[in-house]
């Protein structure tokens, strides 16, 4: 490896810290979406910060595949967000963390142009499906399921868009920094 390839090296508890301050729990540099009406807004946060969480959680397996010390950083995350003891509710929000994450990957694994964990990995996904506009369809349910019908395409499109973008992101900041004990 050579010297303009290397990583910072930053301290484990550090790099959680930073990913849940900066990508999980800041909801201000995230988008507020204009349609969304008063009585829906704290649904609309609370889903916002599941799925933030679940951004980071989906980039840090990723990188663990190549920079093994991230499977360090992964629990100490998830104990910003989970409870310190196993219960039902943790139990029962991980599942929602897990299907966001399918949600997630849906919509940055298209058919028909590379996912974005290919153009990252540089490897082709095998078992990549066809379907149909996921931008749309990953924007509408995630309103949907929280009360809001948005039927207006580029809103939609954008909110998937910024989905995209912040995966990216997240992505590439991961990949930047190597945790260390």
């Amino acid at each position: 490896m050579s010297i303009f390839e290397r990583k910072p090296k930053e301290k484990t508890n550090s790099v959680a810290q930073t990913l849940f301050e900066d990508f999980i729990d800041n909801d201000k540099q995230f988008p507020k979406q204009p349609t969304i009406p008063n009585e829906r807004l704290a649904d609309y946060e609370k889903k916002m910060f599941l799925y933030r969480f679940a951004l980071v959680i989906m980039a840090l397996l990723a990188e663990e595949q190549h920079e093994p010390t991230y499977s360090k950083v992964i629990p100490i995350v998830e104990s910003y967000v989970l409870p310190a003891s196993p219960s039902e509710q943790a139990v029962a929000y991980m599942t929602r963390v897990r299907d966001a994450m399918n949600d997630l990957n849906a919509l940055i694994t298209r058919a028909d142009r590379p996912g974005i964990m290919e153009l990252l990995t540089q490897q082709k996904d095998p078992n990549r499906g066809v379907n149909q506009a996921p931008e749309y369809s990953f924007a509408l349910a995630w309103l949907h399921d929280i009360g809001v019908d948005e039927s207006n395409p580029v809103a939609l499109f954008l909110f998937s868009l910024w989905w995209m973008e912040a995966f990216i992101m997240i992505t590439k900041t991961v990949q930047g920094v190597k945790p260390v004990e």
